[in-house]
């Protein structure tokens, strides 16, 4: 959980530096939104009150609680078919 959280960060943290260099051009586009498959990690980012193990988290990777409250950022879990046929 902890990778999948920390690297669900670091994909938010690039989507948002894109966002802001295409409202610098003065393109309209909506909020990014990155996927996770670990409900775990969309848990953490959702919630106000950290999970018992993210607390050992570096601070630097809760910054994502921040955009996704004021809808800078929306996540959503991605589900994928096991049934590749």
């Amino acid at each position: 959980m902890e990778a999948e959280y920390m690297s669900l960060s670091d994909a938010s943290r690039e989507a948002l530096a894109l966002n802001q260099l295409l409202q610098y051009l003065r393109l309209q586009i909506n909020p990014p939104r990155p996927l996770t498959d670990n409900q775990g990690a969309l848990a953490i980012v959702e919630s106000a009150v950290h999970h018992h193990r993210a607390k050992r988290f570096d601070i630097r990777y809760h910054f994502i609680h921040h955009y996704v409250k004021t809808r800078d950022i929306e996540v959503n879990l991605y589900t994928h078919n096991s049934s590749d046929g």
